[in-house]
């Protein structure tokens, strides 16, 4: 018998209880196994600690002062002991086979370091409409969201953790230093994720410039200036790691 590696599922969540028992349920309905599940409370003022404590003696709960999301990842990425690392925000789900479909992908092929799906995009009660040019009917699109992707522990080793100054953007912040970096992956046309549009969602009624889009560009573009004597070498484009191009 093969023992497949641990994968380590972080669920970093502030204020989101009611969201969490669907969740933790998403993750255990998962084909894969084993599993760790991390959740990550950056300060809630909610029951978020009673409800984790109610969903069984395997989850791992950790709380800490309210820092952001990036700093409730890099807690549960420093907890973690899988090999593979897979983040979910708590409001949103996977498709049934999300994990099973990446890992095979990961194990197949070692000189990958990460692997993505594509997004689908559900309205719940509230959700604002979206402007969003979709790939198909079902709403889906590949797009940066770190719950559609699994990650290779050794990621966070080679291009760092993620930037605890960065309220939003950090997945984009991310992807370029893992773009910079070389690593590389691809993008499934499976979908992985379930991401569900509501009246509390962090990114809601923020535009680029507020969301800090332009700033991780321009952090990622200096970083490259600085490495290449002043010259921006260009980096592959999002498109160019998906199977459909």
């Amino acid at each position: 018998m093969i023992l497949k590696p641990m994968i380590s599922v972080i669920i970093p969540v502030y204020n989101g209880a009611k969201f969490l028992p669907e969740c933790v349920a998403c993750v255990r309905g998962q084909k894969y196994h084993p599993i760790e599940i991390i959740i990550a409370d950056d300060g809630s003022t909610d029951n978020t600690k009673a409800v984790a404590s109610s969903l069984g003696e395997d989850i791992i709960y950790k709380y800490q002062e309210n820092r952001g999301p990036s700093a409730a990842r890099n807690t549960g990425i420093r907890i973690a002991k899988g090999k593979f690392i897979a983040f979910l925000d708590v409001d949103d789900l996977w498709s049934d086979d999300k994990l099973v479909v990446q890992a095979g992908k990961l194990m197949a092929d070692n000189s990958l370091d990460i692997v993505l799906g594509r997004i689908k995009y559900l309205d719940l009660p509230g959700a604002k409409k979206i402007d969003i040019e979709f790939e198909s009917d079902d709403r889906t699109l590949s797009f940066i969201h770190l719950g559609c992707a699994l990650f290779k522990k050794t990621v966070f080793s080679r291009i760092g953790m993620f930037d605890e100054s960065l309220r939003y953007a950090e997945d984009h912040d991310l992807f370029l230093r893992a773009r910079e970096g070389k690593l590389k992956f691809v993008i499934l046309e499976e979908i992985a994720l379930i991401y569900r549009l509501h009246d509390k969602n962090m990114t809601r009624n923020r535009t680029l410039t507020g969301l800090g889009i332009f700033g991780a560009l321009k952090r990622s573009l200096d970083r490259r200036r600085q490495a290449n004597n002043g010259a921006v070498p260009e980096l592959k484009r999002w498109k160019e790691y998906d199977e459909k191009k």
